[in-house]
This record gives structure tokens, sequence and C-alpha cells, in this order.
């Protein structure tokens, strides 16, 4: 097995193939990017999904919120509470304080570590090893969802001003107060849980008792307590499904048209747990005033209308393999709106679609997982495409800029795995693929386990004949 510090470097072209190098000066490589920047945080599972975003965003951290990565509706309220206490979000398992978790928390050297939900959530196993090690640590919790989220209200009340509140229901409406998170983060909005048949009475003394004037209300308003209808200045947040509710949010708050970063995260439909990624990176969102956009296969018409009303300086997806499709549409989404709004609509996107598709047809085929398509991978690969085009060459060497491998690293492009495919006079998606898996050494970069993320480039010359490249690269270890 290769340790992921190899770099294996494999460049295939239809009709002949080189592999030698060349030495050039790396300051004529460099792309002049206007699609936005790729960057992903991505642990080997969710535990150490939560470390990494930690790690970007703490260098210390005094208080530590921990919470149970198998109890997620305990814990959606907590965003807004964690970052007023500058607050890393952390997991664990109700027994087990996993490794990778602890030597974070060693790392950050916390005056407190904060638990969220009761003993079913963080067991005193977890509490009593953490005091061995002379942690402080305060639980906050209540005797169901609802009542936590009522003291998460009640301690942030203590800590920061409060003029508006959101209220979910407390079974249908988790994905939506997750959702939320970033906002309440940022305005100090305490979010409550409620069932439909729920006593209202304490959550309407809250907002008198503290003169809240905005609420909002998200999701199916009949979800929820009825006496909600007869408050004032209520704001309804809802959509046909809950990815149109996420839509729904993001267009309420995030009214700019260009936003430095949108960041990616499943959405839970397939697995509830799949959510903790979204919950630990809401400190995150809001610290940097980014957009969560929660997907499964495929984005909702809103969420799409939302992607193509935007400029994003960076995607970044959170958490490992599940939604490869849907960030492949988001990215071809924004090279789209990209091209509209700088030189018409690239007439080879719905090129890039298909071989997209195509490839990852056959990687399904074989038992692999799909790739994603990369933007910036994708303006290496047009750039090489364009040069082949421009020079009348057809070799994985160009004359211009060296090898795809020296573009990558002079593109800032990291990699453990990169491989190029090369093809020339094809007319078509579905002939250049029939061609490149026709040749051994081609179909091996289209179906290399280790490869993860996909550039396409198309360029045609002055007669019409169209150049090809597919750019692979993967940081797996497999």
């Amino acid at each position: 097995m290769l340790r992921k510090t190899t770099v294996v470097l494999t460049m295939c072209a239809v009709f002949f193939s080189t592999v030698q190098s060349l030495s050039i000066d790396s300051s004529s490589l460099t792309v002049e990017s206007r699609t936005p920047a790729q960057e992903s945080i991505v642990g080997i599972d969710r535990y150490e999904t939560a470390v990494k975003i930690s790690q970007r965003n703490f260098a210390r951290a005094k208080n530590i919120f921990l919470i149970s990565s198998d109890s997620i509706p305990d814990s959606v309220s907590s965003t807004s509470l964690a970052e007023e206490l500058d607050s890393p979000i952390l997991l664990s398992d109700k027994d087990v304080l996993g490794k990778s978790t602890l030597t974070e928390i060693q790392r950050l050297n916390p005056s407190k570590v904060y638990l969220v939900g009761g003993t079913n959530s963080i067991g005193t196993s977890v509490e009593k090893l953490l005091k061995s090690l002379g942690y402080r640590t305060e639980r906050i919790a209540g005797s169901d969802r609802c009542e936590t989220s009522y003291k998460l209200a009640a301690y942030l009340n203590n800590l920061a001003f409060q003029n508006s509140i959101a209220i979910a229901n407390a079974e249908s409406g988790i994905l939506d107060a997750i959702s939320f998170g970033p906002i309440s983060a940022k305005y100090d909005m305490p979010i409550f849980l409620q069932h439909r048949n729920d006593d209202f009475s304490k959550i309407k003394d809250y907002i008198k008792k503290n003169n809240i004037s905005t609420i909002y209300v998200l999701g199916d308003k009949s979800n929820l307590p009825s006496e909600i209808s007869s408050l004032d200045k209520v704001n309804y947040i809802t959509g046909e499904t809950l990815n149109d509710i996420n839509a729904k949010i993001n267009d309420t708050f995030y009214k700019e048209p260009y936003i430095d970063s949108l960041i990616v995260v499943k959405d839970g439909n397939k697995k509830s747990t799949d959510l903790a990624d979204a919950l630990s990176v809401g400190v995150m969102a809001s610290k940097e005033n980014s957009p969560i956009l929660m997907v499964g296969d495929t984005l909702s018409n809103s969420q799409i209308s939302f992607l193509k009303s935007k400029r994003f300086n960076t995607v970044l997806q959170v958490g490992g393999s599940g939604n490869e499709d849907a960030i492949s549409d988001i990215n071809l989404i924004l090279l789209n709106s990209d091209e509209e709004n700088n030189s018409g609509t690239n007439e080879f996107t719905k090129f890039y679609q298909e071989i997209l598709k195509l490839v990852n047809q056959e990687r399904r085929k074989a038992g692999l997982k799909s790739v994603v398509f990369d933007l910036s991978l994708s303006e290496v690969a047009s750039l090489k495409s364009q040069d082949m085009a421009d020079n009348g060459y057809f070799n994985h060497i160009s004359p211009t800029y060296g090898s795809a491998f020296d573009m990558l690293r002079a593109n800032g492009i990291s990699y453990s795995w990169a491989g190029e495919n090369i093809a020339v006079g094809q007319k078509s998606p579905e002939q250049v693929m029939r061609d490149w898996m026709n040749s051994p050494t081609h179909k091996d970069n289209i179906l290399m386990p280790q490869f993860e993320r996909l550039g396409i480039g198309i360029a045609a010359n002055r007669s019409g004949r169209l150049y090809w490249t597919q750019i692979f690269t993967g940081e797996s270890s497999i």
C-alpha cells in the first residue's frame, strides 16, 4: 500500500503517449482564475471532520462544545451559544471520547468543556474522563430536546442582547434548524424546538419578557403550536422540501450578489448522522458570513436559482463521500453563470456535463465512487486544450507550460495522485469516451480508485477540430 504522500503521475493520450519530463519556469504557468476556488474539509469520519473544522478556525479555545454524534436533535440549537462563547463544536460517542476528538481538546487546552444534552447523549463516562484530565465541564440539558433548546436560549440570553428568535418543529424541523444555525449565531438568535401539541406558554413568556420583536418560523407552521399564528411580526420561512427551505433561508439572509464562500454539506436524508458536519461547521459559517447549502444527490430548483443569483470566491465541501453529484452540479452551474456574466454561455458546458456523466457511469459500473467536477482543475485542463489547439501539437508536454503536473503545482493544486487523458479529433463526448475506454491506459485513469476530482477542458482550433483534456486528482490513500 502506497502512503498518502506518494505522488503517482500518469499520462495517457489517444494515438500515442509520453511521460518525459520538462523543466520550466513555473511563473509562466499560473491560470488567472475567474471561477470559484475549490476547497474541502474532509476527515476519515465525522469526528475527524469536526476536528479539521476546529483546526482551521481555532489556534486555542477557552471553551469547547461537545455534542453527541448520534443524538443530533439535542444539539441543533447550540450554534448561537457556541459562537457567542467563541467555541468550536466537537463530536463524541455517548460513552467513548474518540482519540481524534480528545487530541483536539488537548491541543485547544480549554478552560471549560460544555456537554450538550443529557447523559443519554453524552454519557457520564465521557464527563468523568474530561474531569480526570483536569477540564471543567458544564452540562446544558433538559428532559428532552425541546427543553434543551430552551436552556440553551436562556444561557445565551445571559450573554447577549436578543431581539429575535426562531422556532422549528422538534421532529421534522431538525434540518431547518441546522440550516438556520449560522444565521442564529450571527444575530444572537436562539432556536426553540417545539412539537405541535406542546405547551407554548413558556416560549410566549420568553418572547414577552425579552421584548422579542421578530420571530422566524421554520418549515410548515401546521407542525407547530397554533398559538404562533396569534403572535406579532412572525416571518414564515417555508418550502415544499427541506432543500427548498434551505434555499429560502439563504435567499432571505444573503442578499448580496458577491459572497466569499459557499459551504456545501450533506442534508442528512440518507443518514441522519450526516447532519453532524453541518452542525460542526455552523460557527465557522457564521464567522465567515457563508451560506450553507444542504444537498443530497441532486439540487432543488430553488437551490439552483440561489446559486445562479450569486458569485462565490470559494466552494467549500465539508464532509466526505455521499454528495459528489451535487457538488459537480454546483460547480457546473457556477461555471455556466461565470461564462454568462463574462463572455456568453460556454459552448462546451453541455459537453462537460456529458463527459462527467459518462465517466461516473463507468466508475459506478466498476463499483467505484463518483468523481467531482472541479472548477480549478477544469481551468488547467482548458488551458492545456487551448494551448494544443492554438499551437497545433498533441502531446502531454506543452512547449508553453510543460506537463499537466507542472501546471497543477504552479497553480497551487495539491494532490497525492494525478493523471491526464488527452485526445484530438473526436466530435462528441460519447465518441471521445468510447475511444478512451477502448484504450487500456486511458481506461485505467478513468477507473483509478484513488481519483476523486476531475477537470475537463475542450478547445477548437481554427478549422473546428476539437482537443480534449481530462485531469484527475486524488488525495485518497486507498
